[in-house]
């Protein structure tokens, strides 16, 4: 499906929001360490939930986590060798078929570029 800039615009904002909710979250829990240093360490269960309403179930994997929200919306994300997130539009489309809309970005450089404009230069 073909979105407009504007749609794209708003789905990378949303997406961008909850990846740093997820990140408040686990530095409101962890301090300065990383959350996969952390759960590498033994000092964080590799799953478990962010909140304690238990909405937001989270599972570390190999750079990055994912986090379920109410058993629905999936924020997926890895952090790169300094430490901030990445973009990567395959986590970006798990997120977009979480939430019910269906976007073909996988192979989208334009798609690509937009994102840079909202991960990178905030």
């Amino acid at each position: 499906m073909l979105l407009s800039e504007l749609e794209l615009s708003r789905l990378l904002v949303a997406y961008g929001e909850d990846v740093r909710l997820v990140i408040q979250l686990f530095q409101e829990r962890l301090a300065a360490t990383s959350p996969v240093y952390a759960w590498r360490s033994g000092r964080l269960d590799r799953t478990g939930f962010l909140d304690t309403e238990q909405t937001m179930e989270y599972a570390l994997h190999g750079a990055g986590c994912t986090v379920e929200f109410n058993a629905r919306k999936l924020v997926s994300f890895d952090w790169d060798e300094t430490g901030n997130y990445s973009f990567d539009a395959w986590k970006f489309k798990l997120y977009t078929d979480s939430i019910g809309v269906n976007c073909d970005v996988l192979e989208d450089q334009y798609v690509r570029t937009l994102a840079q404009s909202y991960f990178y230069c905030r």
